[in-house]
């Protein structure tokens, strides 16, 4: 995950109430991870009882400033030595980036912002930094228009109790509670807005697709659930820092298919890889051909013809058309006899285009 380190005089900026009162939002809105050490808060605290004494700093305010600190950074003890900065107080602070692999560090200072880069920490005021959120922000915003007009864009609350309807039509022979309902889909909205997104036909819902990020280790593979990976639901399992976009799933009206709408979801995943700066779309597909053929052969000979080509699952297939490649096969991931209750895990690059 990417990181970032602000300086003492950003915070004390805040406390003070000068210029930095969207600090909060920026906060929020940043998916990068605040770190700070020891020797950084001992630097504010202090600084801030000087405020305190000069009148400068209500307790109110500096209540909400340690909140704040609490709420949205992480403490890490600096082992590195060696940086040497044009004040020696400030060597500390090039120390935590060197060893953290800070990708910006904020700051007012103006011996540290000559230096403009250390190691690979690009450091920068308040105002530049402000504008490269603003402008991630803005590259989220995301639309597509097909052909047919039907809108590819992002979930929003008012589409939920229409998700859940979807979803009994989608996945009719899928357990009860493994199905996606109205409240649910609110709190995914909460955790991870970035990677939820709805096909529309006027105001009509008539396809999603609901992601995480997660890690996942390709050489020693976990087994888990379609249950468990998807926090019976509520998406609680999001990694804010996973490396991969897990898709839990994505659904299509029956009475739209075949017009490019799962396609042009997966494309809008695509857009949350690339944002994010995550390695690609991580899933497992429902091998939902086998219901047809278990009398003849066992799940694990099912998926690899599927796997090698030599027989067509109408999902995972598809889905290898798509892009994906299939990695492995997550036995009993869900309570579904179609699938034979397996899936195939698949992976899509970042870098692939979906075409």
């Amino acid at each position: 995950m990417r990181e970032i380190v602000f300086d003492t005089n950003i915070w004390i900026s805040y406390a003070l109430g000068k210029r930095l009162n969207s600090l909060i939002e920026v906060l929020k809105k940043s998916d990068r991870k605040i770190i700070s050490s020891p020797e950084l808060l001992n630097e504010i605290k202090n600084s801030i009882r000087k405020l305190q004494v000069r009148k400068y700093l209500s307790s109110n305010r500096y209540l909400q400033l340690l909140r704040l600190l609490g709420a949205f950074t992480t403490e890490v003890s600096i082992t590195t030595q060696g940086a040497k900065s044009i004040d020696v107080k400030d060597d500390y602070l090039l120390n935590l980036c060197l060893q953290e692999k800070i990708e910006f560090l904020v700051t007012g200072d103006k011996d540290l912002l000559s230096l403009k880069f250390y190691g690979g920490t690009k450091i920068i005021n308040y105002n530049a930094y402000l504008k490269i959120i603003l402008e991630e922000i803005a590259d989220l915003h995301y639309k597509e228009f097909l052909p047919s007009g039907i809108l590819i864009t992002e979930m929003k609350p008012e589409h939920t109790s229409q998700l859940e309807a979807l979803q009994r039509i989608v996945f009719p022979s899928l357990a009860e509670n493994e199905l996606l309902h109205a409240d649910q889909y609110k709190k995914h909205l909460e955790i991870f807005p970035k990677g939820q997104f709805v096909a529309v036909d006027g105001s009509k819902v008539i396809g999603a697709t609901t992601t995480m990020r997660y890690h996942y280790n390709f050489t020693k593979p976990e087994y888990h659930t379609f249950f468990e990976v998807m926090g019976g639901g509520w998406l609680t399992t999001h990694e804010p820092d996973g490396e991969w976009l897990y898709g839990i799933d994505v659904s299509v009206d029956p009475h739209y298919r075949n017009r490019g709408i799962a396609k042009a979801l997966y494309r809008a995943r695509q857009h949350t890889c690339k944002v994010l700066n995550l390695k690609g779309q991580l899933t497992v597909g429902m091998l939902n051909g086998y219901e047809k053929v278990k009398k003849e052969m066992s799940v694990e000979e099912y998926y690899e013809k599927v796997k090698q080509g030599e027989m067509f699952d109408p999902t995972v297939s598809v889905q290898k058309k798509v892009g994906f490649e299939i990695v492995g096969l997550m036995k009993d991931y869900l309570n579904d006899p179609t699938c034979g209750n397996a899936g195939a895990v698949i992976v899509l690059a970042a870098d692939k285009k979906i075409e």
